[in-house]
């Protein structure tokens, strides 16, 4: 269950008043409505296509086998390009508290 209305996540800080809070808060709503309706079509993209299908079984089951593996390959991204700006984050930290000593 979610509330896929609710843009109120990730703000921390930014209800306190002020111009650049309130900028910098409505363009977390647009990012995480695009979010919500990038969601909402994919999912009507892909039931439309496996609907659309029928009762075929075997192309309905290499639909979902490519659908999976595209969000493997994506999940796959996400965790490399996270892991590689935690070492770079790791690395930055590390050389300037060295530098300080």
């Amino acid at each position: 269950m979610s509330r896929i209305d609710d843009i109120s996540w990730g703000t921390k800080g930014l209800d306190s008043g002020g111009s650049k809070n309130s900028a910098l808060k409505d363009s977390w709503s647009i990012i995480k409505h695009l979010h919500v309706i990038k969601y909402v079509l994919w999912n009507i993209i892909a039931s439309s296509i496996l609907i659309s299908l029928g009762s075929q079984y075997m192309p309905r089951f290499f639909i979902t086998i490519i659908m999976i593996g595209l969000m493997g390959i994506s999940l796959s991204l996400k965790i490399l390009v996270a892991l590689v700006y935690l070492i770079k984050y790791k690395l930055k930290n590390g050389f300037v508290c060295c530098s300080k000593r």
